[in-house]
């Protein structure tokens, strides 16, 4: 009876949170075996149907939703981001008042979308923007950052071509933000709305370049022309603040060092030690990071990593190593544990 099944209670899942759709999580305690038994109360938040959508795509959750929350057809989820849009200066807000792109964030858990919902609303809002602004270069550039995001930082299953198709999207990016300033330059009027039309030129050719320069360098490219990219996003972040404090130019600056230091290496030099100060631009980086993201944000991750690679190479490895346990600790509190940011950061322990 009662007393019987609290001793033996039936075996937990360990089956992961984006198990297909549709399918029991009682099978092998592996989660590797999915008797074919519909679930009727996993079902899309939005539609509140079960099963693929009409094109026969399954379910997705790619956000940090639990439970049986959070699944939703990614049609359905186009059609709500559109429906929430409005032409005021709280076109992103919910009802609650929060800031929230609703291309970008889930609803309901207020993280991040990844993998494969973030990039096909990344395309998306691409498409919306050009309807919606047929004019405005600027919007079209902006909506193409949101593409390079979500197939570069949102992105942690990665392929060959998504990587293709990202360093395109950053070379669209550099070109349309040079028109743009070009633009701007050639009118002679760097004020009102042209000033914030260069300025966030300016900032967008930085970003695409800061990406170009960290891909290559995660692929084991070509360094040289990953220095040439990053050093090009220095320069051209420097143009906007040239300041100490600005935690995107002391980033760049510390994975300038990082690049600098495998190519002293590769050439057949000793790899020196991180410099005090390059640790300390990190450093700074990812504390603006988690002020500005949250502390378990996708550009907190990255940064973290970033920071946490140079303590490692500093011989600062206790403080890395309990860095990345705190980070671990506080991204399965708000992901669970079966979230792919949360693997990401427990596998960086052993790199």
């Amino acid at each position: 009876g009662a007393a019987a099944a609290a001793r033996d209670p039936e075996p937990v899942s360990t089956a992961p949170t984006d198990a297909p759709a549709g399918k029991t999580c009682k099978g092998a305690a592996d989660g590797t075996n999915w008797p074919s038994v519909v679930e009727d109360d996993r079902s899309c938040w939005i539609c509140l149907e079960s099963g693929p959508d009409t094109s026969g795509i399954p379910l997705r959750r790619d956000c940090s939703c639990r439970g049986d929350s959070g699944w939703v057809h990614i049609d359905c989820l186009k059609k709500f981001a559109r429906s929430s849009f409005t032409d005021n200066e709280s076109r992103f807000k919910n009802k609650d008042g929060m800031r929230l792109n609703p291309w970008e964030s889930c609803n309901n858990c207020k993280q991040d979308f990844i993998n494969t919902t973030a990039i096909e609303l990344g395309k998306d809002y691409l498409k919306f923007a050009k309807m919606k602004y047929p004019n405005d270069e600027v919007e079209h550039i902006l909506a193409q950052v949101l593409r390079l995001e979500s197939l570069t930082s949102k992105n942690r299953d990665r392929t060959k071509r998504q990587t293709s198709e990202a360093q395109v999207v950053a070379n669209v990016i550099i070109q349309k933000s040079r028109q743009v300033r070009h633009e701007v330059d050639t009118s002679g009027r760097l004020v009102g709305y042209n000033a914030y039309r260069h300025e966030r030129a300016l900032t967008f050719e930085a970003y695409a370049c800061d990406i170009l320069g960290c891909m290559i360098y995660e692929e084991n490219g070509d360094l040289k022309r990953s220095l040439e990219y990053l050093n090009q996003a220095l320069a051209l972040t420097s143009q906007i603040d040239d300041t100490k404090e600005n935690p995107t130019k002391c980033r760049i600056e510390g994975m300038i060092g990082m690049v600098m230091g495998d190519m002293s290496e590769q050439e057949g030099g000793h790899r020196g030690v991180p410099s005090e100060s390059m640790i300390e631009s990190l450093r700074l980086a990812h504390e603006n990071d988690r002020r500005e993201f949250g502390e378990v944000g996708e550009s907190s991750l990255v940064s973290a990593l970033q920071y946490m690679k140079a303590l490692k190479l500093a011989n600062h490895g206790i403080k890395a190593e309990t860095m990345c346990h705190e980070m671990s600790s506080k991204i399965m509190r708000v992901h669970g544990k079966n979230h792919p940011s949360s693997s990401f950061i427990i596998e960086s322990k052993a790199t």
